[in-house]
């Protein structure tokens, strides 16, 4: 299943992606939003890679690489949390690839895919100022409606609703 954009393409995570995605996942600027900023082991990328593989196979979803012009920018795409029972937006590209809007189009794509698989929520937890406005704006032309923060202080994790889910945490994924 790839999912196109205007300007990406997204691909299941393959074995063939890993050195790729080691790479990416080790970058400093890359690797301080992932994995408690440590460094990222091979073995770790292959357990992701298998880990997304089971996840399309059983739900439906799972992890993609983010392509733009037949190049890896990145990757994004979706994952269980919480012994299973919530589905968390994840998301990161290459430095140079910042702030070109790439990551809203790439997470819209992968919210359609969520809703159209059912899930009812989905939820993201940006730590950077710029992801935070990619995970507001990403499945609606305005952003969402409502998002839902979740935890003490600022909001770090906005929850995105399904069409049956209560005002509080909804994005209408048609929007």
């Amino acid at each position: 299943m790839t999912l196109k954009t205007e300007r990406l393409e997204l691909h299941p995570f393959e074995a063939r992606d890993a050195a790729t995605l080691h790479r990416h996942w080790n970058d400093p600027e890359v690797r301080r939003h992932l994995f408690d900023g440590g460094p990222v082991s091979m073995a770790l990328v292959r357990s992701q890679i298998a880990s997304s593989r089971r996840w399309f196979r059983e739900r439906g979803f799972g992890l993609f690489t983010v392509r733009r012009a037949g190049r890896v920018i990145g990757f994004a795409g979706l994952r269980p949390f919480h012994g299973g029972r919530r589905v968390e937006l994840l998301y990161a590209l290459r430095p140079a690839q910042q702030g070109r809007g790439y990551a809203t189009e790439a997470a819209a794509a992968v919210l359609r895919l969520g809703f159209a698989r059912g899930l009812r929520s989905i939820w993201a937890g940006p730590t950077r100022r710029t992801g935070r406005r990619s995970a507001s704006c990403a499945g609606s032309r305005s952003g969402p409606r409502s998002a839902g923060c979740s935890g003490a202080g600022p909001c770090t994790t906005i929850g995105y609703g399904g069409p049956h889910d209560p005002p509080t945490r909804r994005l209408d994924p048609a929007r």
